[in-house]
């Protein structure tokens, strides 16, 4: 894996040449940096909302913001208009069958969390409707520990209707046809010209499906970790912020 700029003469020429691109992107720790909650994480800043309006005013590029987040928490975080915002990995924003047996079983497994996991473990739950999160980010190595038998000891009441999601320091739990990025992002692809280049930016695990159904895209993992199935990586979203604003001035020569 190579960082991104040290081969942008080769992206370069792939933007250049593309005659659409679809550009994917994450927002926690893609567009925005890791905050202790998510509540934390402020609205896009005026230079990336201004430079991902730019993006979205070309004529030949598909937009698509991809998060775990909830769709009304992404649309308060990310104020754009020609983006399209697709929530819970790709599940919120696209035409989806009710999940009205998968609500039960989550409303079963937030009892059991709140039962299991211990209030001084400074693990604690996010709702998310759909999906339950359980943030493990404070917590000290061996109360991870216990909150992972507690959770595996939940998934084996609710499985094969739920499953497990790793995320960044969570675990998820999710309704099994929520099956992650990269089933959401082939359904949005076969929808839009063959000849398009996807592009795809991604900061963790939840992003390793899109990668890989993307072996001719540009795939990019934002930080340093391994392993990946990107192509490239980027150190951080400050990089991504630079990367973005290159990939404009190369749309606009082009045009």
């Amino acid at each position: 894996m190579q960082h991104l700029f040290n081969r942008w003469p080769q992206v370069r020429n792939a933007v250049s040449s593309a005659k659409h691109i679809a550009l994917f992107l994450d927002f926690d720790g893609t567009l925005a940096p890791f905050r202790r909650r998510p509540s934390q994480v402020k609205p896009l800043g005026p230079t990336l909302q201004t430079v991902l309006e730019r993006l979205s005013g070309c004529d030949r590029l598909y937009g698509y913001i991809v998060s775990g987040r909830p769709l009304h928490q992404l649309r308060e975080v990310v104020p754009l208009r020609n983006f399209k915002l697709l929530g819970l990995h790709g599940w919120e924003g696209l035409r989806r069958p009710s999940l009205v047996k998968e609500l039960r079983l989550l409303r079963k497994a937030k009892r059991l969390l709140a039962e299991g996991l211990s209030p001084e473990s400074r693990i604690w739950v996010e709702d998310k409707h759909l999906a339950l999160a359980v943030h493990y980010r404070e917590a000290s190595a061996r109360d991870i520990r216990q909150g992972w038998e507690v959770v595996e000891d939940i998934l084996r009441t609710v499985e094969p209707s739920i499953h497990l999601l790793q995320g960044e320091k969570v675990w998820e739990l999710l309704p099994r046809r929520i099956d992650g990025k990269g089933p959401a992002v082939s359904a949005v692809l076969a929808g839009l010209p063959r000849s398009t280049l996807p592009i795809f930016v991604g900061d963790s695990m939840t992003d390793e499906s899109a990668f890989r159904i993307m072996p001719r895209g540009l795939t990019i993992h934002v930080g340093e970790k391994l392993p990946t199935q990107a192509r490239f990586y980027l150190r951080n979203p400050g990089e991504v912020r630079t990367f973005l604003w290159k990939l404009d001035g190369v749309l606009r020569l082009a045009q």
